[in-house]
């Protein structure tokens, strides 16, 4: 059995149910065996870096690592991107991109990234943006490699990249078995245990920050236990919205920049702070000034916290563990946060022929069951859908703060949804579209039950607000041409359902439509580029007044 026919079948007995990439001369081998084996779903992507983001999909549904193929040059290197917010965000990701045949190295060879003769080292290249990378020397090399890369992706938590040179691909090999390791802990010292079990006795009330580490290992119903018995408070972090139901009375709202002021209130009133499965980037950090004048107790799998607090206790290991061990002997009386989490006051006045973010997001809310997995990309659409969108704990609410790469949404939605056949929601904006929403295709060819919601404000509007908050009067560079981008798709995509709406009423009547339909669809949103998005940094410093802006 030759390489790919070997490699082919020890991913499929190791249980990899889909694989995601875009076929190329020297990686067409694996391509054609994998698609050989009826238990393997091989996705055709139409972009190597939504490839990426499709098998980080699958993980965000399975639990288990995502699988990409690519060919090399610049089809390789397009998964870099995405590759860096996998890393970023802790995401098992195996790539396995071809190379070109080895005698072709460093002599002119098309697409040769072996190094030297004005040529990129793609073992370089690769590297930062992965847990570990192997160039195949030999085809009898391949199970060790295979271990070593998905024990890196596993315990480390992140991409893993295997280069295989053209030439391999024919060569012999026995077969060889897959073995993906268990992602274990360590059990933490017991002194630290035994102080932070100490400090939550103590503690009169406490507030939980939770992160998405909760999510992907799967122990909400852990972290739930601990809550409900010790009655403490819960926040989120923008990347974990749908770990908890807003409606729920221990809910004070998500952490960050683009979250709820309830959070600050109930950090001020609380005496412990429990920071669990979150690193707390930037992005998600509650006000330092409040949150240093609190005792922490920082818990995650691996990660260690991105900010230095007080006296903070930083527990790395089994998170269940962890919480079982430190929770109090007795259940105190609930007490009822100081404030339930509210949307931000955004003062201004949207166009006639434009709807509101937050009027849409109501609209879309009220149209999708609450079992229905959000996918959000990165700018004002992605701050609006984070902070108002309401959550139930019943599904996956998908959004790469990693990086914040446009675009990211798309393909994700498209490999999750590819795994759990249910109904996903992407909510995106225009610039996004214009990156990779031609992905849409791709749900169109395999009937993916996907609706691409396009927040259409002619522009990179998050770039234009900047320029008029922070640079003075916006110079237009950051808007476009208007567009109707449900037209197009409908015309592109015979049959496919397509809208452009303009005001609420159509909105609802678009959603009316695609009530029933089973397959993708697309609402494009006619929004104002002028609209803050409920950005707490945006809100706080207007020296520039909007054409539409109410005094």
């Amino acid at each position: 059995m030759n390489l790919a026919y070997a490699l082919a079948e020890a991913l499929d007995t190791a249980g990899f149910r889909q694989a995601f990439g875009v076929s190329g001369a020297n990686i067409e081998a694996l391509f054609y065996a994998l698609g050989q084996r009826p238990q393997v779903q091989v996705l055709l992507a139409k972009h190597e870096a939504n490839a990426v983001t499709m098998a980080e999909g699958s993980f965000r549904v399975t639990g288990e690592p995502g699988l990409v193929l690519t060919t090399s040059g610049g089809g390789a290197f397009h998964t870099l991107a995405p590759l860096a917010e996998a890393l970023a965000s802790q995401v098992p990701i195996l790539v396995i991109a071809g190379q070109i045949a080895s005698d072709q190295e460093q002599k002119g060879g098309f697409q040769d990234s072996s190094g030297g003769l004005n040529r990129i080292d793609a073992e370089c290249i690769f590297s930062p943006v992965s847990v570990a990378t192997i160039k195949l020397k030999r085809a009898s090399e391949i199970a060790d490699a295979m271990h070593s890369l998905l024990y890196a992706a596993v315990q480390k938590r992140g991409p893993a990249v295997l280069l295989v040179p053209r030439e391999l691909w024919d060569q012999a090999v026995s077969c060889f078995p897959i073995v993906k390791p268990d992602c274990s802990f360590p059990r933490p010292d017991a002194n630290l245990l035994s102080a932070a079990r100490k400090e939550v006795e103590e503690a009169t009330q406490i507030l939980v920050i939770a992160g998405k580490d909760i999510m992907f290992h799967g122990w909400q119903d852990d972290l739930k236990a601990f809550v409900q018995h010790n009655r403490a408070w819960v926040a989120v972090t923008p990347d974990a919205k749908g770990l908890w139901d807003h409606s729920a009375p221990e809910f004070v709202g998500l952490a960050g920049i683009m979250g709820h002021a309830s959070v600050e209130q109930a950090l001020l009133a609380c005496d412990l702070v429990l920071i669990i499965g979150t690193s707390l980037p930037l992005m998600s950090r509650p006000s330092m000034d409040v949150l240093q004048q609190k005792k922490i107790i920082f818990l995650h799998s691996r990660s260690k916290p991105t900010f230095d607090g007080n006296g903070m206790r930083v527990i790395l290991g089994d998170v269940p563990l962890i919480l079982r061990d430190i929770t109090r002997p007795w259940a105190l009386t609930f007490q009822t946060p100081p404030a339930r989490p509210q949307a931000l006051e955004i003062p201004f006045q949207t166009g006639p022929h434009t709807v509101p973010m937050a009027r849409a997001i109501h609209h879309l809310a009220e149209a999708f069951p609450p079992e229905t997995d959000i996918f959000v990309d990165a700018g004002n659409t992605g701050a609006a859908a984070i902070h108002l969108y309401p959550q139930y704990g019943r599904s996956r609410f998908s959004v790469a703060l990693g990086m914040g790469g446009m675009g990211h949404s798309f393909g994700c939605a498209i490999g999750a949804t590819a795994v759990t056949k249910k109904r996903s929601l992407v909510i995106a904006g225009d610039g996004s579209f214009y990156m990779y929403g031609l992905e849409i295709h791709t749900a169109w060819e395999h009937q993916l039950p996907v609706v691409f919601v396009l927040f259409n404000n002619n522009g990179h509007a998050m770039c234009h607000i900047r320029e008029a908050l922070y640079l003075g009067t916006p110079g237009g560079a950051n808007l476009f041409q208007p567009a109707r981008l449900g037209a197009g798709m409908r015309a592109m995509l015979p049959g496919l359902p397509a809208f452009d709406v303009y005001n609420e009423t159509e909105l609802h009547a678009a959603l009316q439509q695609i009530k029933n339909i089973e397959g993708p669809a697309v609402i494009s949103i006619q929004t104002d580029p002028e609209e803050p998005p409920p950005f707490k940094p945006f809100l706080t410093r207007r020296p520039y007044a909007f054409p539409n802006t109410q005094s």
